[in-house]
């Protein structure tokens, strides 16, 4: 019995840990995609050329965290733009 208690034991510890390393991999791919867009974007890269190669992984199944980070950035690039043409708008009509 105190054997199978400790079998138990082992098989909890081990799948936790099997459930934390899975979440690290997908963050870290996450990054990268995030990383990769961001910086293709400020190096003057197309933003049709990025969501190009999103749709492309959508497309043929190799759509994962990877893309959903390549996507948040590009996300964020627009949401920037936008940010900056108002701020601009409005020191424009301020003066």
């Amino acid at each position: 019995m105190r054997l199978f208690v400790i079998f138990n034991q082992v098989v909890f510890v081990f799948n936790k840990w099997l459930r934390k390393r899975k979440y690290a991999r997908r963050e870290a791919s996450f990054n990268r995609g995030y990383s990769w867009a961001a910086s293709e974007l400020l190096k003057g890269c197309d933003e049709m050329g990025i969501e190009g190669k999103i749709e492309y992984a959508k497309d043929f199944g190799n759509y994962d965290d990877f893309e959903i980070g390549a996507e948040k950035a590009l996300e964020d690039f627009r949401e920037l733009k936008e940010m900056s043409s108002q701020k601009m708008l409005n020191n424009i009509f301020k003066h």
